[in-house]
């Protein structure tokens, strides 16, 4: 019997790799974006982050991304408060933990969650030597072990493919074991199968995808590092146009490079993995997709995503839109084309981050010709 292959679909997960970067100094494109603000709200926003305007927010999320304005008012703000011992009280909640990154590199400081296998309850019968309920629980001890000692060290293909094949030794060990207690006693290769679906199993899966998000990972900075001239999006669809960032998004040869800027420089990969969700959808509306991705992404508020409704009808036409998803829970029928002034306030966001981009080499270099030597 061959070994089920553990659901593999397609990611857009280096974007959610590189938007879990740790929090750190201002990034130097953020700088630079920073000359298209008043001075006087950076200022503001790094000293006295309470005292900003609503209007100073949003310009500064507008063109340094929400991600990042997130962390430039979180830091101020915490230099503003007295230190607090720490307590159970204030321990952050597992949903701020931010796990670690492909792009991470051995900071073992930073903090992040592990998942461990766990063993298979219960005592082995043998008497004289291990049995299988031990040895298996042995290779799960093993696997744990080389699990926490990738902590704090950057994700390699190599690394992964080291901890799937001791998944596999853990499937196999669990596998065997089941068939030949199938027949005798049907309800302990129930118990063994019912780890497997839920231990085994996911585990395998996360790692296929963590060896898929590394390739991933690395495809962007190849697209970033290897930009060059190309005469096809020199136009003014890719320079000047108000929906660039979308027409950058919608060309597979220059993607990459916009996608690496959205993600790494703005710590904006929430809103580029929100919007792909959405285009993913017109591909298959139903009321279930709808809300999942509604719930993902918390858009009933703005804490992932900057969905204040400017430009898309304000804070009406997303209360149209949050109404119109929410109806979906009673009633399932006739799920929406779009997410409306949702979806618009996201198109925004990510047009509007090439105000920063157009500063970068690889843009200059992609929509730039290069000097004709005479």
């Amino acid at each position: 019997m061959n070994k089920p292959s553990a659901a593999n679909p397609a990611f857009r997960t280096a974007q959610r790799q590189i938007s879990d970067r740790s929090p750190g100094p201002d990034t130097e494109q953020a700088e630079q974006s920073s000359r298209y603000l008043s001075k006087e709200a950076v200022q503001q926003a790094r000293q006295t982050p309470r005292d900003l305007s609503r209007n100073d927010v949003l310009q500064l999320q507008r063109t340094l991304g929400n991600q990042s304005v997130r962390r430039i008012l979180t830091r101020a703000s915490t230099v503003e408060q007295p230190a607090v011992p720490r307590t159970t009280a204030t321990i952050s909640h597992p949903a701020r933990i931010m796990r670690q990154s492909v792009w991470r590199t051995g900071n073992s400081s930073s903090t992040s969650i592990q998942r461990t296998l766990k063993k298979l309850p219960g005592k082995s019968s043998g008497w004289f030597r291990k049995g299988r309920r031990d040895k298996l629980n042995s290779l799960v001890e093993a696997y744990n072990s080389l699990e926490m000692a990738t902590i704090g060290s950057k994700k390699t293909v190599a690394g992964y493919q080291n901890l799937l094949t001791s998944l596999n030794e853990i499937w196999k060990a669990a596998h065997d074991w089941k068939l030949a207690t199938l027949k005798k006693t049907p309800e302990k290769a129930g118990e063994i199968q019912a780890w497997i679906d839920k231990q085994v199993l996911p585990e395998i899966s996360l790692k296929e995808n963590g060896i898929e998000e590394i390739k991933q990972a690395a495809a962007l900075e190849d697209s970033w590092k290897g930009a060059k001239y190309n005469a096809a999006y020199a136009g003014p669809a890719y320079t000047t146009s108000p929906n660039a960032g979308l027409n950058w998004l919608a060309a597979p040869e220059i993607a990459g490079v916009y996608k690496y800027h959205i993600i790494k420089n703005q710590f904006d990969g929430a809103t580029l993995n929100a919007y792909e969700d959405l285009m993913q959808y017109k591909q298959n509306k139903t009321a279930g997709e709808a809300l999942r991705i509604y719930r993902k992404y918390q858009m009933n508020t703005s804490n992932q995503l900057n969905i204040t409704g400017e430009g898309a009808g304000g804070l009406e036409g997303i209360g149209r839109a949050r109404a119109a998803i929410e109806a979906l829970e009673q009633n399932p029928q006739n799920p929406p084309d779009d997410f409306g002034a949702i979806e618009t306030s996201i198109q925004n966001v990510l047009n509007e981050i090439m105000i920063s981009f157009k500063d970068t080499e690889p843009y200059k270099k992609i929509t730039t010709p290069p000097n004709v030597v005479s």
